[in-house]
């Protein structure tokens, strides 16, 4: 509300200035409110940027982790794919080895054909071996009889 000084009489003019002052004191009541709301929203947002940086510093950590256990979970998995190709190579072997095993042992209690032409094989490579030792001895036996002779 304004007072028109000039135009109003003396009795008026206190009235208005009355008024005047209430209507400062309710500005100044308001400015005393929004300065304590402000307080108040300046300490809120303090908090609220708090409790960001809180986030983003776990969130980064979370990052991080996330990236270990990643890591992790693909080292596994090359030590895995290389334990089961170890387990192949291992059941091969075995496999080979307990065909061999069998083999043998089939070989051992039924001797088959070949077992028994390896036999005869030797049999003759004996034979062989007898009768070369024989002539040996002949022909030794005649070089002696013909040095003897000589001598005589």
């Amino acid at each position: 509300m304004h007072c028109w000084y000039n135009r109003t009489p003396a009795g008026f003019r206190v009235g208005c200035i009355q008024s005047n002052f209430r209507y400062i004191r309710r500005l100044r009541r308001k400015i005393r409110e929004l300065e304590i709301e402000a307080r108040g929203l300046r300490q809120q947002l303090t908090m609220i940027m708090m409790d960001f940086h809180a986030t983003m510093a776990e969130n980064y950590d979370l990052r991080l982790y996330t990236q270990q256990i990643e890591d992790q979970m693909q080292l596994q998995d090359l030590l895995n794919g290389s334990v089961e190709e170890e387990i192949r190579t291992l059941r091969q072997m075995i496999q080979h080895q307990q065909a061999a095993r069998e083999e043998f042992f089939r070989s051992v209690a039924y001797p088959s054909r070949i077992g028994a032409n390896q036999e005869e094989e030797l049999g003759q490579n004996q034979d062989v071996n007898a009768v070369q030792n024989h002539r040996n001895q002949e022909v030794g036996t005649e070089g002696l009889n013909s040095h003897e002779n000589a001598g005589h």
